[in-house]
This record gives structure tokens, C-alpha cells and sequence, in this order.
């Protein structure tokens, strides 16, 4: 169930001095103002912050309870960070930050995915990912690896059916040498990932495999096709 854990704002304003009559307004907009009725230029800024709190995916365990809140106030703190260095005037624009989760649950396990954007000036804003994913029960947190047979490399087990599924995907948008970086067998490529009752999903940030006109994708792999490599507690019976 997905609950609105905080939203708020907060926005700087700088009153700059009476421009003179003969300024032109569009000094004014050069340096991110707009002149109010008094005749001053005013530069304004301000945030846009919410994120989606997986409430229940945090009763699983104190584990997946610290690590939810690690990003989540982690990414809270990089945004403001973010701010605080970087303020440019906008009054139509102003820097969001948005969290968003899907919570899945898998044969034994529940893993929390988040997509995170963030706009901070300029064309456009950027997505990516974050995902969790806990043993129930016992509520530890997994990595890659965890889930697949000793001696096996995930990476290269997932490499090529990565690249075919996304090829389908991206049609058009598949830029071959976007691809084969953003897919290469090393787990900073594999980083995001979850389990279902029936798939392993990937999830792949903007411009990690493909031009920022895909966004950002995310496959599903039938585990029927991992049936040999993964460990068999998180697969069907």
C-alpha cells in the first residue's frame, strides 16, 4: 500500500534593488527574475520534495526498515545538498525531487523498487533506480549473487538475455554502443533488481543503455529461464 510520507518546500528569495526606470525587464529576466508591481526584480527559488514511504515493506524487517530509510533521507539530503550549491533563479521551474516505490513480492522474498526523479534546472530531468529486496523471515538483505548458485557469474548469465530483451524494447531508440556499456557483465550495470513469483526484473537508469529518450527500462526475465543458476528457495515450487 503506497502512503505520502512527507512532502514540503522551501524556496530562497532574493529582493534585488529598484532597477532604475530605464532598465530594460529583460535584464531582469537574464539573471532569473520577473519584475513585480513595485518595480523590482525578484529572484525566487524553490523545492518540490515527496516521496512514496513503502510502510509496509518496512514491517518485513529491521533490515529492509534501515535501508528504506537510508535512501530515502539520503536522497533528501543530496537534493537539498544539491541546492544549496547550485541555486539558479527560476520562478517557472522549480527543482523537484519525487520518490516513488513499487513493493513486489517474490517466492520468498519482498523487494522494494524506487524510482527516483529529480529535476534540478536546466532541459530536463533525470530517473533512476534504487531497489531493496529481503528474505522473509529471516529479513536479511540480498545482493545479486545471493540469489544464484555457488560458482555461477549472475553477470554474464544476465548479459545477453539483458540485451536481447531490451533490443526488442528500445526498437528505434537502441544505440548499439550505449548498449553493450550500459549492459557489460559488471555489477554496477546489475545493481537494480527484483524478484516476483515468476521473473527477475532488471532496471536499467536514463541514459544507461539508451538515449534519454527511452527513459528509463526495466525487463522482466522468466525465472523458468534462470531455472538451472538461481537458488531453488526463490523459485516456484
Amino acid at each position: 500500500m503506497k502512503r505520502m510520507f512527507t512532502a514540503f518546500g522551501l524556496s530562497a528569495v532574493l529582493l534585488i534593488a529598484a532597477l532604475p526606470a530605464f532598465a530594460h525587464e529583460d535584464h531582469c529576466m537574464e539573471v532569473g527574475g520577473n519584475i513585480n508591481d513595485a518595480g523590482q526584480c525578484i529572484q525566487a527559488g524553490s523545492l518540490e520534495i515527496s516521496s512514496d514511504y513503502p510502510i509496509d515493506a518496512a514491517h518485513v524487517s529491521d533490515a529492509l526498515a534501515a535501508g528504506i530509510d537510508e535512501y530515502i533521507n539520503g536522497s533528501f539530503d543530496e537534493f537539498v545538498g544539491l541546492f544549496a550549491e547550485g541555486f539558479v533563479p527560476s520562478v517557472a521551474f522549480p527543482w523537484t525531487l519525487n520518490i516513488e516505490n513499487d513493493v513486489l513480492d517474490g517466492v520468498s522474498t519482498v523487494s522494494v523498487v524506487f524510482t527516483r526523479y529529480m529535476f534540478t534546472g536546466g532541459a530536463n530531468g533525470n530517473t533512476d533506480y534504487h531497489t531493496l529486496t529481503a528474505v522473509v523471515g529471516p529479513g536479511n538483505l540480498l545482493t545479486l549473487p545471493d540469489i544464484f548458485v555457488a560458482g555461477v557469474d549472475p553477470y554474464a548469465i544476465l548479459q545477453p538475455l539483458a540485451v536481447a530483451a531490451l533490443t526488442e524494447q528500445l526498437g528505434d531508440a537502441a544505440v548499439p554502443e550505449m548498449l553493450a556499456e550500459g549492459t557489460a557483465p559488471v555489477p554496477e550495470n546489475y545493481q537494480n533488481w527484483a524478484l516476483t513469483a515468476d521473473s527477475l526484473n532488471l532496471y536499467f537508469n536514463e541514459y544507461q543503455v539508451a538515449p534519454g529518450v527511452a527513459g528509463a527500462p526495466s525487463i522482466s526475465i522468466p525465472l523458468t529461464e534462470l531455472a538451472d543458476v538461481l537458488q531453488p528457495q526463490f523459485l516456484p515450487a
